[in-house]
């Protein structure tokens, strides 16, 4: 049976349980230090709306999946987070979560958007090239704590 979901705009109350499904997706760690963005700037994008997109899918009132996006420029676009817990994968959840940003994106006239996803991750790649994203410039990620 397909779970019963519904995707809205993401809640201040939200927060915790994003944060922690967020802590519990490996794939959303950004090094072996920092593993996922802090509470009070998943907040900021909720404040802003102007410039984030930040919706949540639920089942009944659990958090299963959220996707976080920022607009950078008036017609660009940087698709920042998109995660689905792991027993709700494969249910077209991470798909309607990416329909929905864009739905939003061109309602605000933005033409481009760009993803980021580890070269390792060949799952998060596959899904990203069925829904069309083409691959673009490769990076290596440099970074140090100042202290």
């Amino acid at each position: 049976m397909e779970p019963n979901i519904a995707i809205r705009r993401g809640k201040l109350t939200d927060i915790n349980n994003v944060y922690n499904l967020g802590l519990r997706i490996k794939e959303l760690n950004f090094s072996r230090k920092i593993r996922f963005h802090e509470k009070r700037e998943m907040k900021e994008w909720i404040k802003k709306p102007r410039d984030n997109l930040f919706f949540t899918a639920l089942d009944s009132r659990k958090v299963v999946g959220f996707v976080y996006a920022k607009i950078v420029d008036k017609d660009w676009c940087m698709l920042d987070n998109i995660a689905v817990a792991e027993d709700y994968r494969r249910t077209g959840i991470g798909t309607n979560l990416l329909n929905k940003v864009c739905q939003e994106l061109k309602k605000r006239k933005v033409t481009y958007i760009q993803a980021l996803v580890e070269e390792h991750h060949t799952k998060a790649r596959k899904f990203w090239e069925n829904h069309r994203f083409q691959k673009g410039k490769i990076f290596v990620w440099y970074e140090k704590r100042l202290k």
